[in-house]
This record gives C-alpha cells, structure tokens and sequence, in this order.
C-alpha cells in the first residue's frame, strides 16, 4: 500500500480503503457461497445489488441479489442526521438510508401520523464539495413545497 500511493501521490488512507474494497470483491466472487455474512459487508461497504450481480452471475442478476437479501433479511436502516447539532429538536432532519453490520440495528426515523408529507429524497452520498449543491436544491425542494402548502 505505501508503495502505491508513494507511486500514485494518493493519501495512503484513500489507498488503503481502496484496497479493503479490492479484497471485499476478491472475497465476493471466490465465496462458494454468498452467506449473508458476506452479502452484509457487501451492502455495508456501498455495493449495490447491480454491482454484486456483476460478480455473482449465478444469482440471476439485480433481482436475484434481492430476493436473496430478503430471504437473508438483509434491509437497509433508515438513519437520522441531527440538524440543530442536539441543541434543540431538529424538524428537519435529513435521513438516509445504510445497510448495518449488526442485524439488529434499527431505524431511527420515528413514524409519524399527523398528516401527509413530502419525502425529498438526494441522489447518492454527500462528498466533500457536494455540500452547497446538495443544500439549495433541497432548500429549494422544501420551500416550493411549502408554499404549495405541503409539509416536507
């Protein structure tokens, strides 16, 4: 690893990462099995069911990644991110979804029956640089919605 990214001028970190994701992929296709120990780290490491398809060929594609999650109960979680940092109840927390190690991990978004909402949903993980664009366009979400008198 510290010849790559002496090589490469990449921070060894980002090469060492790199390098659990080449081992994980390693382990993905010489697997006799694909137990639900290993289809949990490949979820849990950011892999979608498209990708561990590509390598598990014998599970018939995108679909049948998921119908073997689902018959291993492998979900995602949905998780909360405080938005007033616990100095007072956020009303607008963002949420998103992640695939946990521990199976029993719960959800931390609580239901809620008031009244309908609107869901706003971002694309993929916010990245460093990300931020601003990520922001104004949900801000911007929000704000239409409300103005046409619906709850975000």
């Amino acid at each position: 690893m510290t010849r790559v990214a002496q090589a490469s001028g990449v921070d060894p970190w980002f090469v060492a990462q790199i390098g659990q994701l080449v081992k994980l992929r390693a382990e993905l296709i010489d697997a006799p099995v694909l137990d639900a120990d290993l289809l949990r780290r490949g979820k849990n490491n950011g892999l979608s069911d498209g990708q561990i398809a590509a390598l598990r060929p014998e599970l018939a594609g995108e679909n049948g990644v998921r119908s073997l999650r689902n018959r291993l109960d492998i979900h995602p979680v949905f998780k909360t991110v405080d938005t007033c940092a616990a100095e007072f109840e956020a009303k607008t927390p963002y949420h998103y979804s992640s695939y946990e190690m521990d199976p029993a991990a719960e959800t931390e978004v609580a239901a809620q029956a008031e009244k309908p909402k609107v869901l706003i949903l971002g694309s993929g993980p916010n990245r460093i640089g990300q931020g601003i664009e990520f922001d104004y366009s949900c801000v911007h979400a929000a704000t239409t919605l409300s103005q046409a008198g619906l709850r975000p």
